[in-house]
């Protein structure tokens, strides 16, 4: 199914793992992000067009999950030490996923909901939506803890549980008339009121659970909905996850596509300290990161440098206990 080849750090346990994926799983990453793109753009002639590609992309949702699922648990069972460390069966996604596991949440622009599939459409893509009037707004969002201030343990941050299309535009347009050194870093915009397209995700570390999931470091693609060409740096146009070690400044920007032009899972560990117990009832205690030297990664996403690039992302934060890596 995938092959673990390399970390964005060679030891200590921290960093991201990448795991190169088979042609198969492959195929489903290219279909779950082309489908992604043509639905985030209203990319289809006709509104039957546009039923169909939403049920597929739909139900993708199990398949998108239980590969994200093997791919954390292989990678806990291989630190772990065992052999066998990618399972072969099919898992049980509810037993290790926080939310219902029939579908993630799907949002444009970056919710809070744990378990999620979103999706930042170009600045390009929002200015035509915004000239032809048929930029979406959604007037009843709801609000949410979106940070919690290190600097006075327990007080919360308030801000919008998701964007929309309206508000893209508008945090591109703050971006644009905010100062050269607010337009390099994060805006002081934490990561449930962002948009990748101007402000870059804030750093931060995950807690409260036991690993994050990704497919992929963040697909970017272009005003046709294909993914950048084999060999383009991350730097050169921004949009994917960049990760350091807790004890270092210095963030590695992770590739589109490993060198041999496959896209693979990411996974790293969350911080323990502070995170609320995410053992799973009658199933026993979740797993200690910390204790086992598996330390969390900080991280964020870098700003998309060219407006005519979207972005899409799937996530999943699991739950793991002793008896998962026994």
């Amino acid at each position: 199914m995938a092959e673990q080849i390399e970390r964005a750090f060679s030891s200590k346990g921290c960093g991201a793992v990448l795991i190169k994926l088979d042609r198969r799983h492959s195929a489903l990453y290219e279909r779950f992000y082309r489908l992604q793109w043509q639905l985030g753009t209203r990319a289809f002639d006709t509104d039957v067009e546009e039923k169909a590609a939403a049920i597929e992309f739909a139900a993708l949702d199990l398949p998108v999950q239980h590969l994200l699922c093997r791919c954390g648990l292989g990678v806990a069972r291989a630190r772990k030490g065992r052999a066998d460390a990618m399972p072969e069966s099919l898992l049980d996604v509810e037993k290790f996923l926080r939310t219902d596991p029939t579908s993630l949440t799907n949002a444009i622009g970056r919710p809070l909901a744990l378990n999620r599939k979103e999706f930042h459409p170009s600045v390009e893509w929002l200015l035509q939506q915004e000239q032809a009037g048929s930029l979406r707004q959604n007037n009843n969002s709801s609000y949410e803890v979106v940070a919690y201030t290190a600097d006075r343990p327990g007080s919360e941050i308030i801000g919008p549980s998701q964007a929309d299309e309206a508000r893209l535009l508008a945090l591109y347009q703050e971006w644009k008339s905010a100062t050269p050194e607010e337009q390099r870093g994060d805006g002081n915009k934490h990561n449930g009121d962002v948009y990748y397209g101007a402000f870059r995700g804030r750093i931060h570390m995950d807690a409260g659970s036991t690993m994050t999931v990704l497919l992929g470091p963040g697909e970017v693609r272009d005003c046709r909905g294909f993914p950048v060409a084999v060999g383009t740096k991350s730097r050169e146009l921004g949009g994917t996850l960049m990760v350091a070690p807790p004890s270092e400044k210095t963030f590695t920007s992770l590739p589109y596509r490993l060198p041999c032009g496959s896209p693979y899972v990411v996974v790293f560990f969350e911080d323990h300290k502070g995170g609320q117990s995410a053992t799973r009832v009658g199933e026993g205690i979740a797993i200690n990161a910390n204790a086992l030297g598996w330390t969390g990664t900080r991280h964020g996403v870098r700003r998309i440098e060219d407006t005519g690039f979207s972005r899409g992302q799937a996530v999943v934060h699991l739950r793991l206990t002793e008896a998962d890596l026994a």
